[in-house]
């Protein structure tokens, strides 16, 4: 049995989706998000109080809850639009029927379709932890808190990534597979 890392199609995908300009801009974008609504926050709170006190106890922990909601709401969006195409487009590029004739076995095409965009998303999570960082600076979060939240967006970005990719294969079109995810 091979490792996971020897699967053709997920090593396809991992270079198909790291390659392009679009990963970049997603990367570019998610970050650009997350900072611009801690920079509102954190200026919002500063003219609330303009002072250095125990109140940064709390502004370490309002911080991280935030962060972890739009986390949280940026992977509910995200990972569903990585996957909702992923066999749909093999269909429309007819290129499905290809991979159905390989020596392939259909799980090793779902994980390989799965196990990139679920990579593509930790990289955008491992992306955020400097932003996270400032809620360490700030206090009030343990790392075990932390960790905690991350591996929970990874298992649901692995969810959310598993009904996209299941509502790819039942609808015919990437549009309205993605329309429906």
């Amino acid at each position: 049995m091979t490792s996971s890392w020897e699967n053709p199609v997920l090593q396809r995908e991992l270079r198909a989706r790291m390659r392009g300009a679009k990963a970049f801009w997603l990367l570019f974008g998610f970050i650009g998000i997350l900072a611009l609504i801690l920079s509102v926050f954190y200026w919002q709170w500063w003219r609330s109080t303009g002072q250095y006190d125990s109140a940064t106890f709390t502004i370490g922990r309002q911080f991280y809850f935030v962060l972890f909601g739009v986390l949280a709401a940026l992977v509910c969006l995200i990972t569903p639009a990585l996957t909702s195409g992923a066999l749909s487009l093999e269909r429309e590029m007819r290129t499905y029927e290809a991979l159905e004739v390989s020596l392939l076995s259909r799980p090793t095409i779902v994980v390989g379709k799965l196990g990139s965009a679920v990579a593509f998303v930790g990289l955008l999570l491992s992306a955020s932890l400097p932003l996270t960082a400032t809620s360490f600076l700030l206090g009030g979060v343990s790392p075990g808190e932390v960790m905690g939240a991350y591996l929970l967006l990874l298992a649901s970005a692995f969810v959310y990534g598993s009904l996209g990719l299941a509502l790819s294969s039942f609808v015919k079109t990437t549009v309205g597979a993605t329309l429906l995810t």
